[in-house]
C-alpha cells in the first residue's frame, strides 16, 4: 500500500516537463483515454512534441510520458538515494507522467519492481490479482490486460509511495491533474541474458546452447535480495548466481 515519506528532491513542473518532451533526444509518448459510453480504448502519439500542439491537449484523458529524466536532468539521480537498499544494476530510469484527470495508461502489469512516488495531484490506483487477470488484444501499441475490479482502490496523495512486485496488476487513474514519479527496475530476460554471456565467453569457444521459444518471457527475478548486495558499482556474486542458475536451467 502507499507509504508517506518526506525527502528532498529537485523540483520539476509540468511545463518543465513539456519542454523535455519537446527534445529529439528525449524519449516521450501522451496516451489518450478514449470512453464511449462502457468502452475505453488507449491510443499513443510518441514525441518529440511541438509546443503548440502540447498547449493544444484538451482538459481530460491523456498523460504524457518522459522516460530517462535522470539522464537528461543529472541531479534527478539524487532521487536514487530513497532506495539506495536495491543494488545500481538494477536501477534502470525515472520515468516521469504529467496526467489530466482521466488519464491513464490503462490497465497492465510490469516485469520488475517499481517505486511509483505520487509528487503532485492525486493518482487512484487499482490492484489485481496475479495471474488472474487476462490481456487485452484490442489494443496493438500498449501491452494492457483486459479491465479489472478493486472494490479497495488506494488514493495517492502527494508525498505517497506505492510499491510494485513484478508482475502485480496495476491501473492508475488520475483524479485532477498529477505528476508521478516511477523508479522502475532493470530486470533482463533471459535472451539477453544469453546475449551477454556469449558476448564474454566467445574468446572461450564455449556454446550455451539456444533458448526455446517461451524462454524470452522468462524474466531475473531476486526475491531472495539480501540488503549487503546494494553495494555501489557493484554486481553481487549471488546475482551472477541467479543469473547462471537461470541459463542453466534454461
Amino acid at each position: 500500500m502507499p507509504k508517506a515519506i518526506e525527502f528532498s528532491h529537485p523540483e520539476l513542473d509540468a511545463d518543465e516537463l513539456a519542454w523535455l518532451a519537446t527534445q529529439h533526444d528525449v524519449e516521450s509518448r501522451i496516451v489518450f483515454t478514449h470512453v464511449d459510453g462502457t468502452s475505453t480504448s488507449y491510443e499513443v502519439e510518441d514525441g518529440p512534441f511541438d509546443e503548440h500542439f502540447l498547449g493544444q491537449l484538451p482538459a481530460t484523458n491523456w498523460t504524457l510520458i518522459v522516460q530517462d529524466v535522470e539522464k537528461h536532468l543529472p541531479d534527478f539521480r539524487a532521487l536514487f538515494a530513497a532506495v539506495d537498499f536495491i543494488p545500481d544494476w538494477r536501477i534502470d530510469d525515472l520515468m516521469i507522467s504529467y496526467a489530466a484527470p482521466g488519464g491513464g495508461v490503462g490497465p497492465h502489469l510490469d516485469t520488475y519492481d517499481v517505486f511509483l512516488y505520487q509528487c503532485a495531484g492525486q493518482r487512484e490506483w487499482r490492484l489485481g490479482s496475479a495471474g488472474e487477470c487476462e490481456p487485452d488484444p484490442s489494443n496493438n501499441q500498449l501491452s494492457l490486460l483486459l479491465p479489472f475490479a478493486d472494490e479497495h482502490p488506494y488514493l495517492a496523495h502527494p508525498g505517497d509511495v506505492l510499491y510494485l512486485p513484478p508482475a502485480v496488476p496495476h491501473w492508475g487513474l488520475a483524479r485532477d491533474f498529477c505528476m508521478t514519479w516511477s523508479i522502475g527496475m532493470r530486470a533482463p530476460n533471459l535472451a539477453e541474458l544469453k546475449a551477454g554471456a556469449e558476448r564474454l565467453l566467445e574468446q572461450e569457444n564455449v556454446d550455451i546452447g539456444s533458448l526455446s521459444p517461451g524462454d524470452a518471457d522468462v524474466f531475473y527475478a531476486d526475491p531472495d535480495l539480501a540488503v549487503d548486495e546494494a553495494e555501489p558499482g557493484m554486481i553481487a556474486h549471488a546475482a551472477v548466481q541467479r543469473a547462471g542458475r537461470l541459463l542453466g536451467n534454461a
